[in-house]
């Protein structure tokens, strides 16, 4: 039976995805990735996970699981704004720095006196691209009837994923934000107590990399965290996250600091759908080698704002 008959049939009589187990979801999801539709014998399963061009779609409620298993990796996803969008190219608007000092207005005393030019309006334009993994896999993993594709596509494409998305992120916030030379530590605190309004307190954190935290450890405490294992870096009363120098580089005897809130400032545009496409013989010759090519699309801003979040440098003593 065809997949466009199988599609057909389901779309007659569509059931939710949220109605089938887990554990039935990822059975099938294993074999539409291997291309193995007739071992599938619920319709309803193949019209939700085979995409248009034969790819395997990952349901929301697995990508969930990829996304932890990326918080597990560090991804910037924990402290920026996820923005799920529908269409490739968009823009998206916020309100402008100007206006950040802007209060409720009392219009019953009649005082209130709001025209069109009071408002100001920050926008940026997005434009969703596909970034792909590609992960081999040995023939004798696909003859091995209890190995989990799904779960091997989970580990391996995640990690591809997050060191791509915090790269992209933090040279999107180098490019878009004018650069803040901070003197030493105490230079960095002030800026710390001074640039920000108390009200992002919560959502403030400090980001550097490996060059960065070894500079700053005198100067670090450790909390323990709720829900954490370990206690966490601390400056001041802020958290320090460090990331790799090959995520976040240091140039020209300087280490890098991001700090602020960057769920107020960085935007990172969702399409919400991950694909696994199996490739059989991806080099046109017969081999016991195979790939999983796994495909994301989304596209990271920044939205200036000195009140929300600062790129600074330090030069290292």
């Amino acid at each position: 039976m065809s997949v466009d008959v199988i599609k057909m049939r389901a779309a007659k009589n569509p059931a939710q995805l949220e109605e089938k187990s887990k554990s039935s979801v990822v059975y099938a999801l294993n074999h539409v990735i291997k291309g193995e539709l007739d071992k599938i014998y619920d319709s309803t399963l193949v019209y939700n996970l085979v995409g248009e061009d034969g790819a395997a779609l990952i349901p929301k409620e697995l990508v969930h699981d990829l996304n932890s298993i990326k918080k597990q990796n560090k991804s910037i996803r924990s402290y920026v704004d996820v923005v799920p969008v529908e269409k490739v190219k968009g823009t998206y608007a916020t309100e402008a720095e100007e206006n950040s000092n802007d209060e409720l207005h009392d219009f019953e005393s009649g005082q209130t006196n709001i025209q069109e030019g009071n408002f100001k309006f920050n926008g940026v334009e997005y434009n969703v691209k596909s970034r792909w993994s590609f992960i081999p896999i040995h023939q004798a993993l696909l003859e091995d009837t209890e190995v989990n594709l799904f779960e091997i596509f989970n580990n391996n494409h995640s990690e591809k994923a997050t060191k791509t998305e915090n790269k992209l992120t933090f040279s999107e916030i180098k490019t878009a934000l004018t650069t803040k030379i901070l003197a030493d530590v105490t230079a960095l605190k002030d800026s710390l107590n001074d640039d920000f309004k108390p009200m992002l307190e919560k959502e403030m954190v400090v980001i550097t990399n490996q060059d960065g935290f070894k500079y700053l450890t005198a100067e670090v405490d450790y909390y323990k965290v709720e829900g954490e294992v370990n206690p966490k870096p601390y400056l001041g009363k802020y958290p320090v996250e460090v990331y790799g120098n090959d995520e976040l580089t240091s140039t020209d005897g300087t280490i890098p600091l991001i700090y602020g809130s960057l769920k107020r400032s960085v935007k990172l545009f969702d399409l919400e759908k991950t694909e696994v496409l199996f490739v059989k013989y991806p080099f046109g010759i017969r081999s016991r080698l195979s790939l999983l090519r796994g495909i994301e699309h989304f596209d990271i801003k920044v939205i200036p704002n000195t009140t929300q979040l600062i790129y600074g440098e330090m030069a290292i003593q």
